[in-house]
């Protein structure tokens, strides 16, 4: 199964679902073969989504600059699709902020929690604004869209050390970033972090393990 996304001029955010059986050479289009909506947007540039099956619906996750199109403060969405291409019960037509806080959440990447839930971690920039850097944050929705217990509304930080964390290989969004489901309930989340080199010449890969509960897994730093 792949998953196929693309924007309309008017910017509403759309999800085409693709199935091929095995041994067939043509794709059997599901749902509607023009896109199903996921989240109709004002007229601002949505960073590129990026989506994973669930029971057969998907998660879909991207940044947009619909609260303020005019400053550079992108903020992370979350949606979930029901196996018929109509959204979750309990989920709004515009998706399920993540973070809004000021300055750019984007670099968004996703692990399902193996009960029904998703775990989802982006780049943060958050602390910019206070001479601060770019960190990684994440958040734990449940299938009904709700903050799983123990992690922090807005998003809980995953790591805020000095230099920058990126979940981009580089500054752009469109490279792809990685979280993989631990087999329980959480994840283990990786980027590329400009600790031990500020200037940005050189990054080092790190990576951590989170629980379902949003804490840092028993032996990790």
């Amino acid at each position: 199964m792949s998953l196929l996304s693309r924007t309309t001029p008017a910017c509403a955010l759309l999800l085409a679902l693709l199935a091929v059986a095995p041994g067939q050479a043509v794709a059997q289009r599901l749902w509607d073969p023009t896109g199903v909506p996921v989240a109709p947007i004002p007229p601002a540039r949505p960073y590129l989504p990026v989506s994973v099956g669930e029971g057969g619906g998907a998660f879909v996750i991207w940044s947009d600059e619909r609260i303020d199109p005019t400053a550079d403060a992108a903020d992370a969405y979350v949606q979930r699709l029901l196996p018929t291409g109509l959204l979750a019960p309990g989920w709004p037509n515009g998706g399920i902020v993540l973070s809004d806080y000021p300055s750019i959440q984007y670099a968004l990447a996703i692990a399902l929690d193996g009960t029904g839930g998703a775990l989802i971690f982006w780049e943060d920039r958050r602390h910019l604004i206070s001479g601060g850097s770019g960190d990684i944050y994440g958040q734990r929705v449940t299938s009904s869209g709700a903050v799983a217990p123990g992690w922090l509304p807005g998003g809980s930080p995953i790591c805020s050390a000095p230099g920058h964390q990126v979940l981009s290989t580089g500054f752009d969004e469109l490279q792809p970033s990685l979280a993989i489901s631990d087999g329980a309930t959480g994840a283990f989340v990786v980027w590329m972090d400009y600790v031990n080199m500020p200037s940005f010449d050189i990054a080092d890969v790190y990576a951590q393990h989170v629980t379902g509960a949003g804490t840092i897994a028993p032996g990790w730093p």
